[in-house]
């Protein structure tokens, strides 16, 4: 059987205690039905009790995230000591002039305020929060848009 690393999101062995991807241990034995015992990190969760897309319970430089759930209220960043700090998607519109739509924040800004802020933006996150952009924000230039995130990305790199 296959798990995945609540750590870097790699497949790994249920029998082995170790990812072979980024040596995240994970203690406890596998039961006799073949899972394994409850002994891994537990998952950050936002206020709100939803668990975060972004699995690691603490991150060095923060990391913003967003919860695992239909509707998000506000970016979630989880903390180098793990505390999990929220901010307001008010906190996004000096960097861009449409930075949220429908429960949904703007790509672009997300990138350009986490940056500001000296913070990174998890991949899987990021890639939630394009795909919900593209969907509810009646976003009618999706090129132009991808090259904007593109060359945000790029900026200070």
């Amino acid at each position: 059987m296959i798990a995945s690393c609540p750590l870097c999101g790699s497949g790994h062995a249920l029998s082995d205690p170790t990812c072979s991807n980024c040596g995240n241990s994970y203690p406890g034995a596998l039961d006799g039905d073949g899972l394994r015992e409850s002994h891994e990190r537990p998952r950050p969760v936002s206020k709100r009790g939803h668990l975060l897309v972004f699995g690691a319970s603490h991150a060095d430089p923060p990391v913003v995230t967003v919860e695992s759930y239909c509707k998000w209220y506000a970016l979630q960043v989880v903390m180098p000591d793990g505390a999990i700090a929220e901010y307001d998607f008010g906190q996004l519109e000096p960097h861009a002039e449409n930075y949220v739509s429908d429960h949904c924040p703007s790509p672009v800004a997300v990138v350009r305020w986490a940056r500001a802020m000296g913070f990174e933006v998890h991949g899987e996150s990021l890639e939630m929060i394009l795909g919900r952009w593209l969907l509810e924000s009646g976003e009618s230039k999706p090129k132009e848009l991808l090259e904007a995130l593109d060359e945000a990305l790029d900026e200070g790199v």
